[in-house]
């Protein structure tokens, strides 16, 4: 399972960075604007190493909406856990006198499936998903920026890249 979700996440990645070089140019003044379109790909840390692939898209000058999915493996006690989250964002994106930098604060809503949890007689485990964050998009080019995030979900701190479509 690792190993497919290492490989879909390779691909997505190099598909991004080839359907972004095709639009490379300077940094934009329009960090984020009604209609546009990003998707990403971020590693991070919570319980272990999480892996998360996202995508929002600008319903408003200050608002997007979104959706994640993401995978985390990790021991505990005599256990190894595999997480997968399944979810959708809001984020309020916060006007800054930067055009190279695009802050946000955002609520996740889904669901979480904990695999193979053997200490408590199951195969897997499912539950309501909630979180919230600091996000910080970082702009190298128009449509590539570079991301941070900061909070509680299935990660507590992760780093990725986001290409505006």
């Amino acid at each position: 399972m690792k190993k497919n979700i290492l490989i879909i996440t390779i691909l997505m990645t190099a598909i991004s960075f080839q359907t972004a070089a095709a639009g490379l140019k300077t940094k934009s003044p329009e960090k984020f604007n009604k209609g546009d379109f990003f998707i990403g790909a971020n590693a991070g840390l919570g319980f272990g190493a999480v892996f998360t692939g996202n995508a929002e898209y600008a319903v408003h000058e200050n608002i997007g909406i979104g959706g994640i999915f993401g995978y985390s493996s990790f021991d505990l006690l005599w256990d190894k856990y595999k997480l997968m989250l399944v979810g959708v964002t809001g984020e309020y994106h916060i006007g800054i006198d930067n055009k190279d930098v695009d802050l946000s604060l955002g609520i996740m809503v889904g669901y979480f499936k904990f695999i193979e949890p053997k200490i408590l007689g199951a195969n897997s485990i499912s539950t309501f998903a909630r979180g919230v964050y600091v996000s910080g998009r970082y702009y190298i080019a128009d449509n590539v920026a570079l991301k941070g995030k900061l909070g509680y979900s299935l990660s507590f701190i992760e780093v990725g890249i986001d290409f505006r479509l």
